[in-house]
């Protein structure tokens, strides 16, 4: 897996990353998604290190989602108190992510036809973009108050 390449050795394991994600495919999110494999090198009570904030949008909608794990069962993840130490992966949040858009099975669209299957207001992306932000800076906040304690 190529991110694993990233965390050499445990120095970089004890630092907290957040990968953010702004992809059109499926394959690409799969990939990235794969970044939270490395949250099994933790135990089950430590906070995760690894988080993958994946921002998406269509033509009238938009998603952003935070997860930290892969884990399937539900008893995994404990909701209380102020929330959860451990997410779902955004691709459990959404499996509809996963699966391939029509663009994304036809190798021979032009352009202007992809654009068209995409339509999407001008100023989604700047709207994606702005509450990315506003999601991390929130959570780092959380994070630095010591609420999460990373």
């Amino acid at each position: 897996m190529v991110f694993r390449s990233a965390f050499p050795n445990k120095e970089y394991r004890n630092k907290l990353t957040i990968v953010v994600g702004c992809v059109d495919t499926a394959a690409r999110r799969a990939a990235i998604n794969q970044v939270l494999e490395l949250n099994q090198f933790y135990s089950r009570s430590e906070i995760p290190r690894v988080w993958y904030l994946d921002c998406g949008h269509h033509a009238a909608a938009r998603q952003i989602l935070l997860g930290s794990f892969l884990e399937t069962h539900p008893d995994f993840y404990h909701f209380g108190g102020l929330g959860c130490a451990r997410l779902p992966s955004r691709m459990l949040q959404a499996p509809d992510l996963l699966k391939p858009k029509l663009q994304e099975l036809t190798n021979n669209l032009s352009c202007d036809e992809m654009a068209m299957l995409n339509l999407q207001s001008e100023s989604v992306n700047i709207r994606v973009a702005t509450e990315a932000a506003d999601y991390l800076t929130g959570w780092l906040r959380v994070i630095s108050n010591g609420l999460l304690p990373i």
